[in-house]
């Protein structure tokens, strides 16, 4: 039998995963987090990459995704490995001129992507 967080964790998920992939990719999970009208207003969506960025250079490494992703409490809930394999597809997704980082304009596309198909899935409409 399962627990009556089990089944609330369960729901927020299902509402998360935008895809219908089965899985809370970290766009959603950042497009969530930030709300709907933040994730437009590119000083939030810069400030979130700027907290990302941690040697300050500009750009996202697989890396630096590695070090936020295996903060103590994600690593709570996932395993390192668990940690690197989504830091690998996040670079593989969103790194489009394929140099190894993910500069800002990647990051703006894919958080400007992610709202909006949250907005379309939840029947609403881009402002």
């Amino acid at each position: 039998e399962r627990s009556d967080e089990f089944e609330q964790v369960q729901k927020i998920f299902e509402k998360l995963d935008l895809d219908g992939s089965g899985a809370v990719d970290y766009t959603e999970f950042c497009a969530a987090g930030m709300g709907a009208s933040a994730a437009t207003r590119t000083d939030v969506v810069y400030a979130a990459f700027k907290t990302f960025d941690l040697d300050d250079n500009g750009r996202l490494s697989k890396e630096e995704l590695g070090k936020i992703l295996g903060n103590a409490d994600i690593q709570n809930a996932w395993t390192a490995a668990v940690c690197e394999k989504v830091a690998e597809d996040i670079m593989r997704k969103f790194d489009e001129d394929g140099d190894g980082s993910i500069d800002f304009s990647e990051w703006m596309k894919a958080m400007s992507h992610t709202w909006h198909r949250r907005l379309k899935a939840a029947g609403g409409t881009p402002e």
